[in-house]
């Protein structure tokens, strides 16, 4: 799951004159930061959103979901510092569908072992039916950064200041 979903800019005298002097040490404390604050909020979509009580929350069953948090440790690309938290990728694929929520055709084939059986020897192929379920939505990755960006980007930005006002 892609996107970004939080910028923090800054406007200001005292952030331009110590982006001259600093530009590095502050590029470095940002990361640091971002990362920290990503680590707290992977923690917090499993402890909070994944871990249950059903149906509201996501109750763990396999623990696959959950295995699939996962940082993106900050990096730098021209003058964007990027840091991110990903999830429901791989065998957690059905993430996505309780993120999101909606309405997916799911394929049906009902197989006894005597379908199996008489299959094998007629050498038949056997139609499959589809039906359509509706899926509601159960965010866990978008609602836990909504939670939580207000602390991250104080974080980040009581970081930057406490670098820029170091003597």
């Amino acid at each position: 799951m892609k996107g970004r979903l939080l910028q923090i800019k800054f406007n200001g005298e005292q952030f331009a004159e110590a982006m001259k002097t600093k530009a590095s040490r502050i590029a470095d404390v940002i990361a640091s930061s971002l990362n920290a604050q990503m680590y707290l909020l992977s923690g917090y979509i499993v402890e909070k959103h994944l871990s249950g009580p059903r149906p509201s929350i996501l109750g763990r069953v396999t623990g696959k979901l959950a295995a699939s948090i996962r940082v993106n440790e900050a990096t730098l690309d021209g003058n964007k510092i990027t840091a991110s938290v990903d999830g429901a990728g791989g065998p957690a694929w059905y993430g996505r569908i309780h993120e999101y929520g909606g309405s997916y055709f799911v394929a049906m084939r009902a197989i006894s072992a005597k379908t199996i059986a008489l299959r094998s020897l007629a050498k038949m192929n056997f139609a499959t039916r589809s039906y359509s379920m509706t899926f509601p939505e159960r965010s866990f990755m978008r609602s836990s950064l909504a939670e939580n960006a207000d602390k991250i980007t104080g974080a980040v930005k009581d970081a930057i200041n406490g670098e820029i006002n170091k003597p």
